[in-house]
């Protein structure tokens, strides 16, 4: 097995998993959490959540799968988009 072999099986489920682990990023950093609920009270939970989700698709210019993940573990989102790469 080759290196690019192993890095694209990698890349392809983390693809699958980043929403959720941008997610737990927030939640266990203190600053990004403390920014995150400030926004949380000058928009409606889902839409901002919802614009997170774009802006890492945006990002890292992915693609949506037809499902979505509904046990993530970050306890900021009950589910997420799994993402692909083209």
């Amino acid at each position: 097995m080759e290196t690019k072999e192993i890095m694209d099986k990698v890349f392809e489920k983390f693809h699958n998993l980043i929403t959720d682990e941008i997610f737990c990023f927030i939640e266990n950093d203190r600053e990004l959490l403390h920014d995150y609920l400030k926004l949380i009270e000058s928009n409606k939970l889902n839409v901002l959540n919802s614009n997170i989700a774009k802006a890492i698709k945006a990002k890292y210019n992915l693609q949506n799968q037809s499902q979505e993940n509904p046990k993530p573990k970050s306890k900021l989102i009950q589910s997420h988009q799994q993402f692909y790469k083209d």
